[in-house]
């Protein structure tokens, strides 16, 4: 398995919060992992996995792992020697005037210093290469991608290769994330599994690619409308995360006239840590509003409708420039908004204005989000839309699209039509310009919105499945939110 980033996004997110759900719920899970070279399920182990993965599945909480560095405009040997650095860590002085005291003075103890810090340098230059090293050789090892399995007959934890032997007809094996739209041979090695006698549960966060071509590439909705053609078809049951999805689903089989198997609707976790104390981390100046700011979180394609945005600030910048607040997008970029990243870093009128950070921190995120006025969402297009529940979750006001899936998530949100510039520029002057509606909105939001816990996700996936072997239960049954 690759993963880039020093956080997780939302699948990954969704995909390691129903796992944490269920070991707080007492449940033994085992992690298998698609295997191309032997086109297999092998079991594998969390510290197997990449950084943010493997801690983020070990810890009740959600981290990040520090990011690659970037260039710096203090070379490193200078920092390390103790060039100029204006700000230095009280701590850090005091260890100096400390070692300063034990070498003493004159050229012998000069000479050991310097030893001392070449040493360092070599130290954490062995450590650079070892951390390169080690993730090239897991990405070697690692060319597939994760599932769950539960297992009520006996696991031989000794047990290597191809996992299909010690499948029985009263395991499930839980295909959570995108792995089989992306590996043909994926969906091969599960029908095995399947003829072992093991259900088959896929979750499908929605169809975007097969249903909205006009946002993605050709080959994408092409490899992406026959994979899903197998999942639906090829799936005991089916997951999934909004009523809107489960319905576009039901749309896209009666036109491929395939049949569908019984689809349950899950409510995802909206609470990011149990910690009600969350680390903040505040971002480089560069990268800090110098002005009241709004936060959009979100890769930057097509769909997110980042274009809309644009539109909005460029016009409150030009005819109000005075009220017009900052901007903070977060989230990748995608290579078909290349244009529309130009536009928004290269325009005059707004470039000083908009903020595109692609790889901050989960205690970064959580700085813009205590200190920006509000949230926004000008999706046109959402299988859920996350963003939406975690801004809620934490409190804060969200001004949100009217499209799809979203108005699902809760009437608290401030809705708005994503392809209306003129009233969202009138929307944003009001919540930035409006301190009591903003408080008044924040202080109903806080009594009202009740935050959904991956416990409870992971705990209506048991109620789904138990509803599945259950023939006497009603499988279409309308989704209720589970235990908060």
């Amino acid at each position: 398995m690759e993963w880039k980033f020093s956080h997780l996004t939302g699948i990954q997110r969704t995909v390691l919060g129903i796992y944490k759900g269920w070991k707080i719920l007492g449940i033994e899970v085992h992690l298998f992992t698609f295997d191309q070279a032997i086109a297999g399920f092998v079991e594998i182990k969390a510290r197997e996995l990449p950084e943010v993965i493997w801690r983020n599945l070990e810890s009740q909480e959600w981290i990040s792992v520090a990011p690659p560095s970037k260039a710096s405009p203090v070379p490193i040997k200078d920092k390390i020697l103790g060039g100029n650095q204006p700000n230095r860590s009280p701590v850090k002085s005091w260890k100096r005037k400390v070692a300063h005291k034990i070498l003493g003075e004159g050229l012998e103890s000069s000479n050991l210093r310097q030893a001392l810090v070449a040493t360092k340098l070599d130290l954490w230059r062995t450590q650079r290469t070892g951390r390169t090293w080690a993730k090239a050789r897991i990405e070697q090892l690692l060319n597939r991608t994760s599932s769950v399995i539960f297992k009520k007959n006996k696991h031989d934890p000794n047990a290597h290769g191809d996992i299909s032997h010690i499948i029985g007809e009263e395991d499930y094996l839980f295909s959570l994330g995108s792995e089989c739209y992306q590996m043909p041979a994926n969906l091969v090695a599960a029908k095995k599994l399947q003829s072992c006698g093991a259900k088959l549960i896929r979750l499908i966060y929605d169809i975007i690619p097969a249903s909205q071509p006009q946002w993605v590439t050709k080959e994408a909705t092409s490899t992406f409308s026959k994979a899903v053609i197998d999942v639906i078809s090829g799936s005991d049951y089916l997951l999934t995360i909004s009523e809107y999805s489960r319905l576009d689903i039901l749309q896209f089989a009666r036109k491929e006239a395939i049949v569908v198997p019984s689809i349950q609707v899950i409510r995802l976790g909206d609470v990011l840590s149990s910690n009600q104390q969350v680390t903040l981390s505040e971002p480089e100046p560069h990268q800090r509003p110098s002005r009241p700011f709004f936060l959009c979180l979100g890769t930057v394609e097509p769909r997110k409708n980042h274009r809309l945005l644009y539109e909005a600030w460029r016009n409150l910048a030009r005819t109000n420039p005075i009220d017009c607040p900052d901007l903070v997008c977060v989230g990748a970029h995608h290579p078909m908004c290349n244009q529309i990243i130009h536009e928004m870093t290269h325009d005059p009128l707004v470039q000083n204005r908009i903020f595109l950070l692609s790889e901050i921190s989960d205690q970064q995120l959580e700085w813009y989000y205590q200190h920006c006025l509000a949230t926004i969402f000008p999706s046109q297009y959402e299988g859920w839309g996350l963003p939406v529940a975690e801004s809620l979750a934490r409190g804060r006001m969200c001004l949100a699209s009217n499209a799809t899936s979203i108005p699902e998530i809760s009437d608290l949100a401030i809705i708005f039509d994503p392809q209306d510039v003129v009233s969202l520029c009138d929307l944003i002057l009001r919540t930035s310009g409006d301190s009591e509606w903003r408080a008044s909105e924040e202080e109903k939001i806080r009594a009202q919105f009740k935050p959904t816990s991956w416990r409870a996700t992971a705990e209506q996936v048991l109620v789904a499945t138990e509803r599945f072997s259950n023939p006497g239960m009603e499988a279409q049954e309308k989704h209720q939110p589970g235990i908060h």
